[in-house]
């Protein structure tokens, strides 16, 4: 049978699961450099960051200075009320420098930490989208 478009998205794990996109509308770099999510979850690196934490941002010549994910963060969470959960993060973006080490990290302080609120949906998928680092 055919696959239907989109339907690589769908998952089957044991708890309901929901997923996250994330979208930088505007972040200039050098080239060499890259872009990451890092925030409170631990599928956000728990604020610790280093090149195999946090979620990795994509761009090409066409998108830049846009940056992207280009598969979804995929949370399991477990209900423990009749009420519709819901999820609340902070995070921040960081641009990666070549090389690695402390230094080679560059985190947005022009603001707070970002934070959302979204409801649990089984399956549902978010995109989360920042006009500027």
């Amino acid at each position: 049978s055919a696959k239907c478009p989109g339907h690589a998205l769908a998952r089957v794990d044991a708890m309901p699961s929901i997923g996250i996109l994330f979208e930088l509308e505007s972040a200039e770099t050098l080239p060499g450099q890259g872009v990451a999510v890092v925030g409170n979850l631990p599928e956000l690196g728990g604020w610790k960051f280093d090149s195999s934490e946090g979620v990795h941002l994509s761009t090409n010549a066409f998108m830049y200075p846009r940056w992207t994910t280009l598969h979804p963060m995929w949370l399991q969470y477990k209900s423990t009320s009749a009420q519709q959960p819901e999820l609340t993060f902070e995070y921040k973006y960081v641009i990666m420098k070549s090389g690695g080490g402390e230094s080679a990290k560059c985190w947005e302080d022009r603001i707070k930490n970002r934070k959302v609120t979204l409801p649990v949906e089984p399956d549902s998928l978010w995109l989360l989208t920042d006009t500027k680092f």
